[in-house]
């Protein structure tokens, strides 16, 4: 716990959390936990670090969630610029689908798995999604293997963002923004 999250790569995106908890029954050495609101998230400032490098994306990390069936959007990272647009989302229930999948937003394009899932409640679960530009694809997995056939993308250059990095929330502080309810754990970008 304590007053930022620390990224524990050379790159120091440390994080800092609004209202989260720290909980130590996480994976690896404690997590945070968010209840769904408005005051829980975590944000790390803009670092090209950040940004989508040579058009490849990976997002990964642990997540417990009491609904993993929930057709509320649950965001797990977010860092897009909405004008004039540009950068990445991951996280399930997006949109109101009513349907059990990981999402991988580029660019403000939501990319769906090939398949649905079926997961324990208030249980960890590996969740990942790769972009490779070189196939034009998206791959995810949860708790591996790949969830389904590759999602193939529209092609496109990938745009960077300059915002922040935020956890748990799509728009920190704003009051219609979609909120996680559950935890996470050592999550890498």
């Amino acid at each position: 716990s304590g007053a930022y999250i620390t990224d524990s790569t050379s790159n120091a995106n440390n994080g800092t959390p609004t209202g989260t908890t720290f909980s130590a029954s996480a994976q690896i050495d404690g997590g945070r936990s968010f209840n769904g609101t408005i005051s829980d998230y975590i944000v790390a400032p803009n670092s090209a670090s950040l940004n989508i490098i040579n058009n490849n994306l990976t997002v990964e990390g642990w997540v417990n969630s009491p609904n993993f069936s929930t057709t509320v959007a649950q965001w797990l990272v977010f860092k897009v610029q909405h004008t004039p647009g540009g950068g990445y989302g991951f996280g399930f229930g997006i949109g109101g689908l009513g349907i059990s999948k990981p999402v991988l937003n580029i660019d403000g394009v939501n990319y769906q798995a090939g398949a649905t899932y079926s997961l324990n409640n208030n249980t960890w679960h590996r969740f990942a999604a790769a972009f490779d530009s070189a196939i034009n694809n998206v791959t995810f997995f949860i708790d591996w293997p790949p969830l389904g056939n590759p999602t193939p993308t529209n092609g496109s250059a990938l745009n960077t963002s300059s915002t922040s990095l935020s956890f748990a929330t799509q728009l920190p502080g704003h009051p219609v923004a979609d909120y996680l309810q559950g935890s996470l754990d050592e999550f890498r970008v």
